[in-house]
């Protein structure tokens, strides 16, 4: 009808866009929480692990005065943090595939999980917490045995 007002007149590009909105952010806000997450997890290994690492400076200085390398006692913290990233990767899986099973059952057009998603998501997440376990075991592998003994 030639007598109606139009208003509101987009391009189809922008009308295409101005849909996608909702979307993108949810994206960019779900992606912050996982950033978040990630980095969370790694000052709490990272602390977790200094801890340690402070509290057993004499036993690691004892080691080292009885002829252990450095790389033994980098050895030996990494594996303390390897245990600890496999006991969250155990709860954290479980507890994302419950959550995931109660989200299908409330929704039924729930996607499957992406196996390339969960498995790059915790790929990332080793990567991280190896570098976040670097530092505690530096700093038992130079632990000096006669400063350490001194004290005692």
């Amino acid at each position: 009808n030639g007598h109606l007002a139009a208003y509101n007149i987009v391009s189809l590009e922008d009308a295409a866009a101005q849909s996608r909105t909702t979307e993108r952010f949810i994206f960019v806000l779900l992606s912050s929480f996982g950033l978040l997450g990630l980095l969370l997890a790694a000052v709490g290994l990272y602390g977790l692990l200094s801890l340690q690492v402070a509290r057993r400076e004499r036993e690691f200085g004892i080691r080292s005065a009885l002829g252990a390398t450095a790389a033994q006692l980098i050895h030996l913290v990494a594996k303390q943090g390897a245990r600890l990233l496999a006991a969250g990767f155990v709860a954290g899986g479980i507890a994302t595939w419950a959550i995931f099973r109660l989200v299908q059952s409330q929704w039924t057009e729930m996607p499957t999980p992406n196996l390339f998603a969960w498995v790059g998501g915790g790929a990332v997440l080793a990567i991280t917490i190896a570098i976040a376990c670097l530092l505690p075991a530096r700093r038992a592998s130079r632990v000096d045995p006669i400063v350490v003994l001194r004290y005692e």
